[in-house]
């Protein structure tokens, strides 16, 4: 990839700059519709989130899936995201560390920094089904609560503290990665969001997006993953007889749309401005996705730089396109 990579780009005089916000969107056809979800960043372990401009990380708790007993729900209206987790499972008032949530995160400056949970609990009584286990990198575990009366019942809130210090959690951190891990403690206790964010910040906001992943981003030096998949069964075709081949190119002029192939589908790549294969594997079947791990170089060159994305499915007599992923290589 990289050899290639450099013969498309060594023509192109590109101004070296700094702090380019590295992105991949996925882009469907406009008139012959890919098997939904055909191509899509891989959501890779561990995923690492990064902070915004301001340092801030927002964390949708659903987008690591149901865990054990934690299930995905959607009956509360008010959820950032998804949905939320809610811990179906039996109370564990004196058992931390069952069914774990793990949520991993990425600092750049040393201050001191908030955790804040969105949570929810309706039980009737505000001191019920209100709390869970709480750790920050691996240390002790502790009560976090939810119990500001009457008023705190039935709704959304940032309110869960630390039983042991009534605040909120509190910590000077260094740059570097850390990890913020939940543990179930009252059944029925609803989480939708965790947030880290400088003190200096102080609030911690709903409506905010969740943080962009290191693994779901072409930065420069670093593993940019994508799934090649038709895990509806849309398409039918063979496990285990069936290619998946991606392919990159610079993007062409006639984007959003692209060019139809009767029976194939709708080429969103740009063929005239040259193609790189990114190799080829065999599909194991609907919802096991043939999976791309490609190294992006750490040159100076491909900062800012957009390419696109596409792969097509293949087996004896039939061929189809799937959607496509626009990238923007960046260096956070």
């Amino acid at each position: 990839m990289v050899r290639n990579l450099v013969f498309l780009l060594t023509a192109l005089a590109l101004p070296v700059s700094t702090q380019v916000k590295a992105s991949a969107a996925v882009r469907t056809a406009c008139s012959v519709s890919a098997a939904p979800n055909s191509l899509r960043p891989s959501v890779l372990e561990p995923v690492v989130f990064l902070p915004d401009g301001r340092g801030v990380i927002n964390i949708e708790t659903e987008s690591i899936g149901p865990r054990g007993s934690w299930v995905v729900e959607t009956e509360f209206e008010g959820y950032r995201g998804d949905g939320y987790l809610r811990w179906a499972g039996h109370d564990l008032f004196f058992q931390p560390a069952v069914d774990t949530l793990a949520f991993r995160f990425r600092l750049k400056e040393a201050t001191t920094y908030l955790i804040r949970l969105r949570n929810r609990h309706d039980h009737p009584d505000p001191t019920a089904e209100n709390d869970c286990w709480f750790r920050l990198d691996s240390g002790p575990w502790i009560k976090l609560v939810d119990s500001w009366g009457s008023d705190g019942v039935a709704r959304w809130s940032f309110n869960a503290y630390l039983e042991s210090t009534g605040a909120f959690p509190e910590y000077e951190l260094e740059p570097g990665d850390h990890l913020v891990e939940l543990s179930p403690r009252s059944a029925n206790f609803k989480i939708d969001s965790l947030h880290v964010l400088p003190k200096t910040v102080w609030a911690a906001n709903a409506i905010d997006p969740e943080s962009l992943k290191e693994r779901d981003r072409p930065i420069l030096g670093t593993k940019f993953g994508f799934d090649v998949d038709d895990p509806t069964d849309t398409w039918a075709f063979t496990p285990f007889s069936t290619l998946a081949v991606p392919f990159l190119s610079l993007p062409g002029n006639y984007a959003p749309c692209g060019r139809v192939f009767g029976g194939i589908g709708e080429l969103l790549l740009a063929p005239e401005l040259g193609l790189v294969t990114l190799g080829a594997m065999t599909w194991a079947g609907p919802g096991d996705p043939a999976v791309f791990l490609n190294i992006v170089p750490y040159e100076p060159m491909f900062l800012g730089e957009t390419f696109t994305i596409q792969a097509l499915f293949s087996e004896p007599g039939r061929i189809r396109l799937t959607d496509a992923i626009d990238i923007v290589i960046g260096d956070n």
